[in-house]
């Protein structure tokens, strides 16, 4: 997997203003390459094994990160949950046990090579 700088910038330093129009700063984060995020959420009621769809379109399977929950909000401890398979349009999570609560999930792409 690639690496990419993000920095910070103020959107309204880069359109007209005039000295008399003070405005707010508006922050934005620019990354240096190309990068594609995606954050999700998987619902697993009673399930072992749970599909999840991209909605971007990644050009490679990207890095994935999961987080479970319990229905009650908490995280979930005693669950071990792990990535059966991950394409370009779909992930397939699996829990170690029968499961109801909710997995989060962040998908990465950062194109390597030169900037």
């Amino acid at each position: 997997m690639g690496r990419a700088k993000f920095t910070k910038r103020d959107r309204n330093r880069f359109r007209k203003t005039y000295p008399y129009m003070r405005t707010r700063p508006v922050m934005e984060f620019m990354a240096g390459k190309e990068t594609i995020m995606e954050t999700g959420a998987a619902t697993f009621a009673g399930d072992i094994s749970v599909d999840h769809n991209w909605v971007s379109s990644f050009p490679v399977p990207p890095t994935v990160s999961l987080t479970a929950y319990d229905a009650s909000g908490l995280e979930a401890s005693g669950v071990n949950v792990y990535i059966q398979d991950v394409t370009t349009s779909k992930v397939t999570i699996g829990v170690s046990e029968a499961f109801t609560g909710t997995v989060h999930i962040q998908a990465l792409y950062i194109k390597e090579g030169a900037s």
